[in-house]
């Protein structure tokens, strides 16, 4: 059947109301939701998007965002972009930091991991933020 409830929502945790603010149906699989303030927010799809929680419209996609991140409390998404060779095969992961204003990367280290397989499931950032 069709996709639905997709979404980001409220929940009164007095009530147990729960109330849509985003409707991502449209949208690829959402995988995380990095709240800054109550202005800005971070939504991890495909790729990660900027969105104001006031406003029911997804904002625009920050350029060059890892593929799993944390947010550095400075405007950055510090995290790691996985490296593909030629023939499209898997060769390890970059970790960088990418402002989230403007996209710029900045280098952190290569390939830092022992594993070859799998998947990486998230990053987290410590001491936090």
């Amino acid at each position: 059947g069709a996709l639905t409830k997709r979404e980001v929502e409220s929940i009164d945790l007095g009530t147990g109301q729960a109330q849509e603010l985003l409707d991502l149906t449209t949208q690829a699989f959402p995988s995380g939701l990095t709240t800054i303030d109550a202005h800005h927010a971070i939504v991890q799809l495909d790729t990660a998007y900027m969105w104001d929680p006031t406003t029911t419209i997804l904002g625009a996609a920050i350029p060059n965002a890892p593929d799993a991140f944390a947010y550095d409390g400075l405007g950055n998404l510090v995290g790691v972009k996985g490296n593909y060779g030629g023939d499209g095969g898997f060769e390890g992961y970059d970790v960088v930091s990418v402002t989230v204003a403007g996209g710029i990367v900045t280098k952190l280290g290569s390939n830092p991991f022992t594993l070859t397989g799998g998947f990486l499931g998230g990053v987290a950032l410590w001491p936090a933020p």
